[in-house]
């Protein structure tokens, strides 16, 4: 009777050890489809703006021809979250783009997915091609992307982003800074971004 009980109780143990096992692997699984997901929507919302953007033509306006640099004005929108809670304004004119937080908004830049995604995986990568466009003589250096960080402490005051190209690269620009942005304000108020 005893033997038949420490059986029954090793065969309970082995049971839930197995259980443990499997709500790893689908909790990991569910972490990794909701990655997918999220970087499915995020490749779609550049294809809906690009078909958008294609399915209308610009009238072309003729360039002046005046001599005399007038500044230019500067295009001001607010990028707001799914939500509609404002995230960031965005200001930009023909070469480039300043983006501050929203009034009421802080966003620390060791947020995820700040650094992992909008600094690795867009403005570096863009920064990187236009360097080599400079070095293979392709452009000048003074017309090569670049950006620039003013942080106080760890937080964003503001991002500058220098000659960002055409249109094309304004929208994808547009896109991922604010689904970067709306993906930081989610993090907040979660306990372990709590400042």
């Amino acid at each position: 009777m005893v033997c038949e009980t420490k059986l029954n109780k090793i065969l309970e143990e082995e049971q839930i050890k197995k259980m443990a096992e499997l709500k790893t692997y689908i909790e990991n699984r569910i972490k990794e489809l909701e990655t997918e997901l999220t970087n499915s929507r995020h490749i779609l919302e550049i294809i809906d703006e690009e078909l958008a953007e294609k399915s209308f033509k610009r009238l072309e306006m003729p360039k002046p021809t005046l001599a005399i640099k007038v500044k230019e004005p500067k295009t001001m929108i607010m990028l707001k979250a799914s939500s509609g809670t404002p995230l960031v304004n965005m200001a930009t004119d023909k070469s480039s783009i300043s983006i501050t937080p929203a009034e009421g908004m802080i966003f620390d830049i060791n947020t995820p997915p700040f650094q992992a995604f909008l600094i690795k995986k867009i403005l570096d990568p863009m920064q990187t091609l236009d360097r080599e466009a400079v070095s293979s003589g392709e452009i000048e250096s003074e017309e090569a992307f670049s950006y620039n960080l003013i942080l106080r402490d760890n937080d964003l005051k503001e991002l500058i982003v220098k000659n960002y190209g055409d249109e094309k690269r304004l929208k994808e620009l547009q896109t991922s800074i604010r689904w970067t942005f709306e993906k930081m304000h989610e993090k907040i108020g979660r306990p372990e971004f709590t400042r």
